[in-house]
């Protein structure tokens, strides 16, 4: 309402967006008393779905987990905890830690240069309605792969009587191997630079920032870059 105000009856023109969330997004369980994990600790992510965990192991909320992380790959948990995947099986990952930190119930997980097939253009209903009923500007997607998830949400949004522009948030590898095709349906892009660097080599989040910015300046899109500014700076001066 504040921004309504403003644009109604100041000479300025503020845009409203709707971040709609994501049901498909993989994370930790709930923790009764939330570990702190030290370089070097054993770790374990499961699918077992008991009723208690040792305080060294965590459930998954996907169980498609288990085919996705495989021996060597990287697995980073609410973008400051790093673990390398030592052995698994039918039900566990065993992970050890090489950097260490605080975990959170509920924490996300991303496994480096992986996509979950359990991501999706479903999102809570509650935000779709939110966008339609305050006719925002923009409405922004996460974990976007394809263009066609783009124009599924377009399709849902025009079905509702919402006219919002589509923002694709770029911040997966899935992503970037369809970014041309992205682009091209997105009525705008973010390149979400804290998701994308957990996805992909930190170093390479300059280099497809800056080709994902030229695409969008040649396609007349506009393109938005998010997060991490400072907290890069700070940690790779």
């Amino acid at each position: 309402d504040c921004v309504k105000r403003i644009n109604a009856h100041t000479p300025y023109i503020i845009g409203s967006m709707v971040d709609l969330g994501s049901l498909d997004m993989v994370k930790l369980g709930e923790f009764s008393s939330a570990p702190r994990l030290s370089k070097g600790d054993e770790f374990t992510l499961t699918v077992r779905h008991e009723v208690e965990y040792d305080e060294q192991t965590s459930e998954v909320s996907y169980d498609g987990f288990i085919e996705v992380a495989e021996v060597g790959d990287l697995v980073q948990i609410n973008d400051n905890v790093e673990l390398i995947v030592v052995s698994k099986n039918a039900t566990d990952v065993v992970c050890e830690v090489i950097k260490g930190g605080q975990l959170s119930s509920r924490a996300p997980i991303t496994v480096r240069g992986k996509s979950y097939s359990a991501r999706s253009t479903n999102v809570p209903t509650g935000d779709l309605e939110l966008a339609t009923s305050e006719g925002v500007d923009f409405v922004s997607l996460s974990f976007v792969e394809d263009a066609a998830s783009i124009e599924q949400l377009r399709s849902e949004l025009r079905a509702r009587g919402c006219n919002s522009a589509v923002v694709a948030k770029v911040e997966t590898p899935k992503a970037l191997q369809n970014i041309e095709s992205i682009v091209e349906a997105a009525d705008a892009i973010m390149i979400a630079r804290g998701d994308l660097g957990t996805s992909i080599a930190f170093e390479k989040v300059p280099l497809w920032q800056e080709r994902i910015t030229k695409l969008c300046r040649e396609c007349g899109k506009p393109v938005l870059v998010s997060t991490h500014f400072l907290d890069s700076m700070v940690a790779y001066p």
